[in-house]
C-alpha cells in the first residue's frame, strides 16, 4: 500500500483539490461546519484531518436536515425499510456528496477532479481494472462478515434491511439498482477515494491516508455491525484509487459489489 513518507505520496496523485476546516466536535453549529467546509473547497491546502472531518460531518448533517423533512411529509409506509424510504434516503446523501464534489469543480474546476478523469487512451484499462476487482471486493466482505460472525458471534444487519426489496417488481429492482450500484458507487467514490484518500495521502502519506479515509468511509454508513466488512472495503478501494490514480476502477468495482449483493438479495432463496 505504499510508505507513509510524504516525499512518496505526491508521486502516487497529483495534490487534492476539495474539501474543509473546521472542529470535528458535534456541537459545532451546522452553520459553521458547513462554512468552513466551503471555506476549504476555495483553500484545499488546508485540507487537514480536522477539516476532512468536519466535512463528513457536514455530509451527515447536510443529509439529514434534507431526508428528515421529506418522511415526514411523504410517511413511506414501512420508514426507511421501503422502496419510498430508501429513495429518501439514498438521493439526499448522495445528492449531497455529489454537491459537495460539484462545488470544488466549480470553484477549482479543472484542477479539482480531472486529474482522477482524464488520462487518454487509459480509461478501457482502468474499467477492466475495476471489473477484475469488483469480486475480489465482494470476496473481502463476505470473508470479513463471516469471520466476524465465527469468531464474535457478530451477525450483519445491513441487507437485512433491505429484505423489502425482494417484494419489488423488476422496473423497482432496475432503480434500487441504478440508485444502489451506479450513483451511490460515483457519489462515494468522488468524494472518499476522489478527496478523503487523496488529502490525506498528501498531507500525512499512505500509512495514514488508507486507514483514516476507510474509517471515515465507515462512519458514513452508521452501521456498527458493517463498520469493518465496510472499512476493509474502504482500505482496497483506496488502493484501486492509489494505485491507478483514478477513481473509475473504484466507481466499477463498487458498483459491482453493490449489485451483485442486491441481487443475490433478491434472487437467492432465503434460509428456513
Amino acid at each position: 500500500m505504499g510508505t507513509g513518507r510524504r516525499g512518496d505520496a505526491g508521486r502516487g496523485l497529483p495534490p487534492p483539490r476539495l474539501p474543509v476546516s473546521a472542529s470535528p466536535c458535534p456541537r459545532v453549529p451546522l452553520k459553521r461546519l458547513v462554512g468552513t467546509a466551503l471555506e476549504a473547497l476555495a483553500c484545499p491546502e488546508r485540507a487537514v484531518h480536522r477539516t476532512i472531518l468536519a466535512s463528513v460531518l457536514a455530509v451527515l448533517a447536510l443529509s439529514n436536515l434534507v431526508a428528515l423533512p421529506l418522511f415526514r411529509l411523504l410517511h413511506p409506509a414501512g420508514g426507511i425499510h421501503s422502496l419510498p424510504g430508501f429513495l429518501i434516503a439514498a438521493l439526499a446523501q448522495e445528492g449531497t456528496l455529489l454537491a459537495f464534489v460539484g462545488l470544488a469543480w466549480a470553484l477549482r474546476a479543472r484542477r479539482a477532479m480531472g486529474p482522477t478523469w482524464r488520462a487518454p487512451g487509459r480509461l478501457p484499462a482502468r474499467l477492466l481494472a475495476g471489473l477484475a476487482a469488483g469480486p475480489l471486493l465482494f470476496l473481502v466482505s463476505v470473508l470479513v462478515q463471516v469471520a466476524m460472525a465465527e469468531a464474535f458471534g457478530v451477525r450483519q444487519t445491513q441487507l437485512a434491511g433491505y429484505l423489502w426489496a425482494r417484494e419489488l417488481d423488476l422496473p423497482q429492482l432496475l432503480l434500487v439498482l441504478l440508485v444502489g450500484a451506479v450513483l451511490a458507487p460515483i457519489a462515494e467514490e468522488l468524494f472518499f477515494r476522489g478527496f478523503v484518500f487523496r488529502a490525506y495521502l498528501v498531507a500525512r502519506g499512505a500509512r495514514w491516508a488508507y486507514p483514516l479515509s476507510a474509517a471515515l468511509f465507515a462512519l458514513l454508513h452508521v452501521n456498527l455491525p458493517a463498520a469493518l466488512p465496510i472499512f476493509a472495503m474502504g482500505l482496497l478501494l483506496a488502493w484501486l484509487c492509489h494505485r491507478n490514480r483514478s477513481v473509475v476502477p473504484g466507481i466499477v468495482a463498487h458498483g459491482f459489489n453493490n449489485a451483485v449483493a442486491l441481487l443475490l438479495l433478491y434472487f437467492a432463496p432465503m434460509p428456513p
